[in-house]
């Protein structure tokens, strides 16, 4: 996918959301939703870099509108910047008033193959994420 030429991977990332959305709102895509809940009562919230590069759903195995994502650019989360602070007291608050606990995941990407595959925040390098986590 990487050596395509631009405009054939913005077409193939344009296909990849309609297809994804088109699954989305499938009946049993919903009703594959309320059994995971129903099965798995603890909210998964996930603190994700901007890019969107790892696909949580497609990695955990888990229906897509399960888990809840929050971006940053960079890959940076700072639990007293006030906006992200409030926001994730609001969903861990919305899991407890509905009897369910929260994970909280931070992740970082990172390439085996090519250090600038990695996160552009932390000038790709896995230590100074590491450190900034």
């Amino acid at each position: 996918m990487h050596t395509l030429p631009i405009q054939q991977r913005i077409e193939w990332l344009f296909d990849l959301a309609y297809r994804h959305a088109d699954e989305f709102v499938m009946p049993e895509a919903f009703l594959a939703r309320k059994r995971y809940l129903a099965e798995h009562p603890t909210a998964i919230l996930v603190l994700k870099c901007m890019d969107g590069r790892i696909n949580i759903p497609i990695a955990t195995n888990t229906p897509a509108g399960i888990i809840q994502p929050f971006r940053n650019l960079g890959g940076m989360f700072n639990l007293g910047w006030p906006h992200l602070g409030e926001t994730l007291a609001d969903a861990v608050n919305k899991s407890v008033n509905r009897g369910r606990r929260s994970l909280i995941m931070i992740t970082y990407h990172y390439s085996k193959g090519s250090e600038r595959r990695g996160c552009a925040g932390f000038n790709y390098c896995t230590d100074a994420a590491r450190a900034h986590l």
